[in-house]
């Protein structure tokens, strides 16, 4: 599943700015509740919620008709990316339109929109550096699951008392 996130911090604003849209923030929510991430503080990680690093609720979507072995697909490119480095200058390539390619740094929004493309179910028909967190909800693949979504929910959802 997807989180989006809107952050109220300074950068968050600039994102929704830019993006003209609601979300600054996008993570992959994992079948244990786990997240896979690329965060300003960190890189991509992956955390124990979508809440560790970030403070805003959340609104949680489902990618439509995911197969079992998408899913293995996802999990396993996301996982190879864990230790990458965060994109700053992933930011100048929304005005540039010029992509890098460097696999040793993704933002939010790339890495999550790379994951759904290599395993055969894009979100949008575009190259996932030009898809910030914003446009990731206007793909018609997926599907609303929990809008505000606080860690108090995910508790209840994976029956977890540990933040």
């Amino acid at each position: 599943m997807i989180a989006l996130f809107r952050g109220t911090g300074a950068i968050s604003a600039a994102i929704r700015w830019q993006a003209r849209g609601d979300y600054s923030h996008a993570a992959w929510l994992c079948a244990d509740g786990s997240v896979i991430e690329s965060h300003i503080s960190c890189g991509v990680a992956h955390v124990a919620h979508p809440w560790v690093n970030n403070t805003s609720p959340a609104d949680i979507f489902a990618v439509r008709c995911l197969t079992g072995g998408q899913m293995l697909q996802i999990a396993s490119f996301l996982q190879r990316r864990v230790g990458a480095g965060y994109d700053w200058l992933g930011i100048v390539r929304f005005l540039s339109h010029v992509n890098r390619d460097n696999e040793a740094r993704w933002f939010c929004s790339e890495l999550v929109a790379e994951a759904c493309e290599m395993a055969g179910r894009p979100l949008l028909h575009t190259d996932g550096f030009r898809i910030s967190p914003s446009l990731l909800a206007w793909s018609p693949t997926l599907v609303p699951v929990k809008m505000g979504a606080t860690l108090a929910w995910w508790r209840e959802k994976f029956g977890k008392e540990e933040e």
